[in-house]
């Protein structure tokens, strides 16, 4: 949930309190007559989605997140949080945004991490090699991502094949970052 006044901030901040007041409730109503349900939006200083009525893929996230269903998390990430979604003049809901883009974004990292590390630990390597290849795509500049993905390789025999990632990523870390590669992808 949110409370009324973080609303107005994030949607009318260059309104005064009297008219930003007016929209949201204008809003509040609107949205609930267009879907057709008084009881789409619970609470009244603090305004959330009533889970009975409408369902949230970020809450879904989140709730699998709390559960430590690393697979149903990765099932719904869908890629970063409101990408490409800008709300004019409003700066705190893109700094809310950002927050948010952030935070699922890391959630989603160790959560694919730990389904990569749970696969060798088990004796899956292919499976093991799929998830770190996912985790390297999402975060190419990740040493840690790195480090697993060519040890998933050679774990099944890809030798070669970890030896040239190795190679690609410190030939991105030098063109992106301007640094030199992490002695334990060196090694």
């Amino acid at each position: 949930g949110a409370s009324r006044e973080v609303l107005l901030t994030y949607f009318w901040p260059e309104s005064d309190d009297v008219r930003a007041r007016a929209a949201l409730k204008q809003l509040v109503h609107s949205l609930r007559q267009q879907v057709q349900t008084p009881e789409l939006l619970l609470g009244t200083a603090e305004l959330r989605l009533n889970p009975a009525h409408i369902t949230s893929d970020v809450a879904d996230f989140r709730e699998a997140e709390r559960r430590g269903d690393h697979k149903t998390l990765v099932d719904l990430y869908t890629g970063p949080f409101l990408e490409g979604v800008y709300v004019r003049k409003a700066d705190g809901f893109e700094r809310w945004a950002e927050a948010e883009r952030a935070s699922t974004a890391r959630s989603f990292a160790r959560a694919v991490e730990a389904l990569a590390e749970r696969a060798g630990e088990t004796g899956d390597a292919r499976a093991a090699v799929t998830w770190w290849r996912r985790l390297v795509n999402t975060e190419p500049l990740s040493a840690r991502a790195t480090a697993g993905f060519m040890r998933a390789l050679d774990a099944v025999g890809e030798r070669a094949e970890a030896l040239r990632h190795a190679q690609t990523f410190e030939r991105l870390v030098r063109e992106e970052v301007g640094t030199a590669v992490d002695p334990d992808i060196a090694a």
